[in-house]
């Protein structure tokens, strides 16, 4: 199985105070054991990055966890140049969504992927195109 990981699981994986932080973690140890294949947009991990600076204030930290990251099996980063864009964008003319949110969803579409997510809007709104866990 191929899963893509937004966002919101990666930071709660990282961040202890998080309401879904247990659910995150046991998400991130089943990445750990390279049962399945993780594809991501590079993007994310800028988001997670940034995520992590502004709730901690840990620059140190923020690179750690994007380097924890980096060694989960079967990563897949995908990059996101003028041809993927252009795709996401057409993508998103039938699916509405936010800017970082059409590229993770339309990653997940391109490879086929189960889609992980902890956001509410994001999980509705991407339903029609992806399976969501």
């Amino acid at each position: 199985m191929t899963i893509t990981i937004d966002s919101s699981v990666w930071v709660a994986s990282f961040v202890p105070q998080e309401r879904l932080h247990n659910d995150a973690l046991k998400i991130m140890d089943e990445a750990r054991r390279g049962t399945s294949e993780t594809v991501i947009p590079v993007i994310v991990l800028v988001e997670v990055s940034a995520a992590l600076l502004r709730k901690t204030g840990n620059a140190a930290y923020a690179d750690e966890a994007v380097r924890l990251m980096l060694e989960v099996p079967n990563i897949d980063l995908v990059d996101v140049d003028y041809s993927f864009a252009l795709e996401a964008m057409e993508f998103n003319k039938h699916a509405s969504l936010k800017g970082m949110d059409t590229i993770i969803v339309y990653t997940a579409l391109r490879y086929g992927a189960m889609l992980v997510t902890f956001d509410e809007e994001l999980k509705r709104r991407a339903a029609s195109f992806v399976a969501i866990r």
